[in-house]
């Protein structure tokens, strides 16, 4: 995920930068540490920047760094802003998975699930998986995750 390459590197360079704001990351260096396609990160990344996840900086030395801290950034947050939607169940409408709008019989079990993954990802930071914490998320990102709700 290149939001991971971002938030390694804001504490470190946020460390050295003199305004204590961590320096841009050039989209070509993403590229190669995470081998994902140049073209394909900037796609991604206009959308990170339209959501408010990160800010570009132009010029010589520009790229993109975090908005705010990794522990303030939810995974389900990232993954929402390039539009991706986690639903497992197969129904394309509200209305129902079989002709006539009718529901499965496990409709309710995956639409559940659903709802699972979704608070999970709600409730995981940017900050819990650089630091490998992802199956008991921080205490600080479980009460930082309950005042936005």
């Amino acid at each position: 995920m290149a939001m991971t390459d971002l938030a390694q590197h804001y504490d470190a360079d946020k460390a050295c930068d003199a305004a204590g704001v961590s320096k841009p990351v050039a989209l070509t260096a993403i590229s190669e540490r995470q081998q994902i396609s140049q073209p394909y990160l900037e796609q991604i990344f206009q959308d990170l920047r339209k959501f408010g996840l990160v800010e570009s900086v132009r010029g010589a030395h520009g790229g993109f760094r975090l908005s705010r801290p990794p522990e303030e950034i939810w995974i389900g947050d990232i993954i929402s802003s390039v539009e991706e939607v986690v639903d497992i169940t197969r129904c394309q409408t509200s209305d129902g998975c079989l002709k006539g709008h009718a529901r499965c019989l496990t409709h309710d079990l995956w639409a559940d699930l659903t709802h699972q993954i979704d608070g999970f990802l709600n409730s995981v930071s940017l900050n819990d998986v650089i630091s490998g914490n992802t199956s008991k998320p921080s205490s600080a990102s479980a009460q930082i995750s309950a005042s936005l709700s």
